[in-house]
């Protein structure tokens, strides 16, 4: 009987206990939820964040990331800043129309990763980019942007923002850590330029836009190349970088986020 009781006033304590830490799991401060952006909103914040990298006669596209003081860091790719072989310097035109001459050397990601971190100083206050590491989902949308060559005999398009959305994601990234197929329809100067998903967070780069006309960027970065009826799919798409993977290459740490964008 002794036995019995001392057990049933164990058991009460340890009931007492767990409905103390329920009711504190309860009242704990909680993180408020990021809200989901309208299109327009997106639309806005992509026009703040994205640039437009100058090398030599071309460009490409790049996102804002990091602000340091004066000091600021976009991410693009590796293959915009081989966009012209004479080009021994950079420049970046922000949204405002400013250029920028940007800090060398560029960063440039060692493991084979198509990107690059490039810095600039400014006392101007530019908005800067909050980055998602997680990999959206199959089906969710997402939101591109970045300035694309203007066709033959027609004027400089600026800034074009895409909607869309994921179609595909791989099981193993592609040469250059592409590894993200949506829909969206990429062009060339685009490259670099930023894939945002419905809270405004950065998810991915441009890189590869859908039916390339020459190479064959469709090969896994192990030298294994995907399954037929996979390899039939992957032209569809455009094909961007995962932001985790952008940090991860350059061995960068994704800056902290604020608790709404």
């Amino acid at each position: 009987m002794k036995f019995s009781i001392r057990w049933l006033g164990l058991l009460g304590v340890a009931l007492l206990a767990g409905l103390g830490l329920w009711e504190w799991y309860l009242a704990r401060p909680r993180r408020p939820a990021v809200p989901q952006l309208s299109e327009a909103l997106l639309n806005r914040l992509a026009r703040s964040v994205t640039v437009k990298v100058l090398v030599g006669q071309n460009w490409g596209s790049g996102v804002l990331v990091a602000r340091q003081g004066q000091t600021y860091t976009l991410v693009t790719n590796h293959h915009v800043l081989e966009g012209d072989s004479r080009a021994t310097t950079y420049q970046v035109r922000t949204p405002d129309g400013r250029l920028h001459p940007v800090q060398t050397p560029a960063r440039i990601a060692p493991n084979g990763a198509d990107v690059a971190a490039l810095r600039f100083t400014s006392d101007q206050p530019y908005p800067v980019l909050c980055s998602q590491p997680q990999l959206p989902a199959v089906g969710d949308p997402v939101f591109a942007a970045g300035f694309p060559f203007p066709t033959e005999g027609q004027a400089d398009p600026g800034l074009v923002f895409t909607t869309g959305q994921v179609q595909l994601i791989l099981p193993q990234s592609l040469e250059g850590g592409y590894r993200l197929g949506y829909t969206n329809p990429i062009e060339k100067g685009m490259s670099g330029g930023p894939v945002l998903n419905r809270h405004g967070r950065l998810v991915g780069l441009n890189g590869v836009h859908q039916n390339p006309l020459w190479g064959d960027p469709y090969r896994y970065a192990s030298g294994a190349v995907p399954p037929p009826e996979l390899r039939a799919q992957l032209g569809d798409y455009s094909w961007a970088i995962p932001v985790l993977q952008v940090w991860q290459g350059l061995g960068m740490t994704a800056p902290p986020c604020p608790e709404t964008p």
